[in-house]
Order: C-alpha cells, then sequence, then structure tokens
C-alpha cells in the first residue's frame, strides 16, 4: 500500500470508537517526537488530545453512576 498521507479524527463518535482513541494516541506520540523541533505545535497537539479524551469521557459517563456511589 502507498500512501500519501492518512487523516486522524480523534473525536468519538461511539463509546468503543477505536479509531479515536488510536488518533488520539497517533496525535500524542507525534507530539512527543515534535516537542524539541517545535514545542508550540507540540502542546497544541497535546492539548487537543487531551481535550477530546475529555469530551469521549464525558460524553460516556453516566451522571447517576456518581451519584449513586455518594450515597
Amino acid at each position: 500500500m502507498k500512501l500519501k498521507y492518512f487523516i486522524l479524527e480523534p473525536k468519538s463518535k461511539g463509546k468503543d470508537d477505536i479509531y479515536a482513541e488510536a488518533s488520539r494516541d497517533a496525535l500524542e506520540a507525534f507530539a512527543w517526537l515534535i516537542r524539541d523541533k517545535n514545542p508550540k505545535l507540540s502542546r497544541r497537539l497535546l492539548s487537543w488530545s487531551a481535550s477530546e479524551t475529555i469530551a469521549h469521557n464525558k460524553m460516556f459517563t453516566d451522571d447517576r453512576d456518581d451519584e449513586d456511589e455518594s450515597m
């Protein structure tokens, strides 16, 4: 297979979106590899990945579970 580029899509479309998770992992790996050459881009990519991970976790966390634990 000959690829020129491929698209990463870190935003989850469902609870078990393995492609979004893999995209976030790839963004983070790339960010760490370029941190010495381009620290600003590295920080932005890490921030983007983290925000998508947080959004994913919030989207698929049942708030009722938190209420049950406090009782």
